[in-house]
């Protein structure tokens, strides 16, 4: 299980690929739910922290002029349930039963 701090350096990480190679965030949001099996509210923490770190490096060189920071988010809301939700049965059923 992926803890806090996992959540918020992949989303550090997504927010890095879009500001150094122009990555869209939802295609990387949805590639990373997929690879880790994440559930819906793990998915949005993710999208926060890539969100918010976005805007505040690019606020750092925008002009004095530059009223708004606009960007394409990374849009929790797009990411499929349906395929979270298969991933997360499909892990569920791989993973070996617990023993003493």
């Amino acid at each position: 299980m992926l803890q806090p701090s996992d959540l918020q350096r992949l989303g550090v990480q997504l927010s890095e690929e879009f500001l150094q190679r122009g990555e869209n965030m939802t295609d990387g949001l949805q590639k990373i739910a997929s690879q880790h099996a994440l559930n819906p509210h793990q998915v949005q923490r993710i999208a926060e922290t890539a969100n918010v770190r976005t805007h505040l490096e690019m606020l750092k060189t925008a002009s004095p002029d530059t009223a708004y920071i606009k960007f394409p988010l990374a849009d929790a809301a797009k990411i499929s349930s349906v395929d979270i939700e298969k991933i997360s049965h499909t892990l569920a059923y791989s993973l070996k039963p617990e023993t003493d």
